[in-house]
């Protein structure tokens, strides 16, 4: 049986291995998310080149978003993304206007381009929502436990592509958006 000086060792060692964890790790999962949405753009570029899209606003706008996005990636966290919340719940700032504009674009295309464009944007999405969920601890448990949730009950394991549809992740891309225009 350890002594509570042991144990208080024990906590304490744990959470500097934690600490020591995050910090290595932090600069890793900046360069994965922009690895990731260097990959998305490309991808998005191949699709706007095939289809005809190079000029057309749904496709600029977007691929706009995500450039300021893989600019801003760095400063893509859990806390950030609860501040974010919490200010726009209190505040209700308007929405962009790039963000009405682009809907717009979308609307314009025929079905299966505007399909894939939204296809791109949730995956841009999917990208921020696994990001702010790998750097804040407590985010990434619920997240995990939500994923074990989805899969028990409806069977799948896509649990949080879903949680990620699920959240208000615009609010870091309008935060990108402000940041890259400023």
């Amino acid at each position: 049986m350890m002594g509570p000086y042991a144990e208080a060792l024990s906590v304490v060692i744990s959470l500097a291995f934690l600490l020591v964890f995050y910090v290595l790790w932090r600069d890793y999962w900046v360069d994965e998310i922009r690895d990731d949405l260097f990959a998305l753009r490309d991808n998005m570029f191949v699709f706007a080149y095939e289809n005809g899209l190079i000029t057309h606003p749904a496709y600029t706008l977007l691929r706009e978003l995500m450039n300021s996005v893989i600019r801003y990636s760095h400063d893509i966290s859990g806390a950030r993304f609860l501040m974010l919340a919490v200010v726009h719940a209190a505040f209700k700032p308007p929405v962009p206007a790039q963000f009405a504009a682009w809907n717009a674009a979308v609307a314009s295309l025929p079905i299966a381009q505007r399909d894939k464009l939204v296809e791109f944007h949730r995956d841009m999405a999917f990208l921020i929502g696994r990001q702010v969920f790998k750097t804040s601890m407590l985010l990434r448990a619920m997240a995990y436990l939500l994923g074990v949730f989805f899969w028990l009950v409806r069977g799948n394991s896509d649990g949080k592509k879903e949680l990620a549809d699920r959240m208000p992740l615009d609010l870091l891309e309008q935060d990108a958006l402000a940041t890259a225009h400023s």
